[in-house]
């Protein structure tokens, strides 16, 4: 009851390991504390974590359930190849770069409305993911959802960088911001073959926004 912090790397490729329950007073993980742990399957996050550092769970191919308090950084559940969903909560307020990304059987995120940031590859490769709703005051950054190809339809905020959603090539509908215009940057949809639909205001359209579609 006494341990506050996970240190760097404290459970690094221990391939034997399945489940982490954390003590209630820990409120710090530090760099790849539990990575590469490929059999780690279920995760329960105390109510007191606050510095959740970078690659946490990086790797962790097995892993299906976070509970508890979850937070993001950068590469926190990178490949984590089995985690189907996550709930984050409502006080999340940026998904860092490469976050998600290779979570190839993830198919439900909520994103929460105080998300103003989703940085870059947060979701590459996220094939299994099939419908995005994300706020109008979100900025999505380059490469943020690339390589989804399960994505179907997706609402997104009022800035998309460039090739966020490239190689998407299942989305069918994109529905932009309502209340205002979206500038969509080079590359946006790059070769997203399926796109038939979009609604909404652009402010700007680069080259090669809709190139392939």
């Amino acid at each position: 009851d006494d341990i506050t912090t996970i240190a760097y790397a404290a459970f690094y490729n221990m391939p034997k390991l399945e489940e982490v329950v954390l003590g209630p007073d820990i409120y710090m993980i530090k760099y790849y504390a539990f990575g590469n742990c490929t059999s780690l399957k279920k995760v329960t996050l105390p109510a007191k974590l606050t510095n959740f550092y970078r690659g946490v769970f990086y790797n962790c191919s097995s892993l299906e359930e976070v509970t508890g308090n979850v937070l993001v950084s950068s590469y926190a559940y990178y490949g984590c190849s089995s985690l189907k969903s996550i709930e984050l909560p409502e006080t999340t307020d940026e998904i860092y770069t490469y976050t998600f990304a290779n979570c190839t059987s993830l198919k439900e995120i909520t994103i929460p409305e105080d998300v103003d940031n989703i940085d870059s590859y947060a979701f590459e490769n996220c094939k299994s993911l099939t419908n995005l709703d994300i706020s109008e005051n979100c900025s999505i950054r380059t490469y943020a959802f690339s390589g989804c190809t399960g994505l179907k339809e997706a609402t997104v905020g009022d800035y998309v960088e460039s090739y966020a959603f490239k190689d998407c090539t299942s989305l069918t509908k994109v529905n932009l911001p309502t209340t205002e215009k979206c500038n969509l940057r080079e590359g946006a949809f790059y070769n997203c073959t399926s796109l038939v639909e979009i609604t909404g205001d652009m402010y700007q359209v680069w080259a090669e926004t809709y190139y392939n579609c």
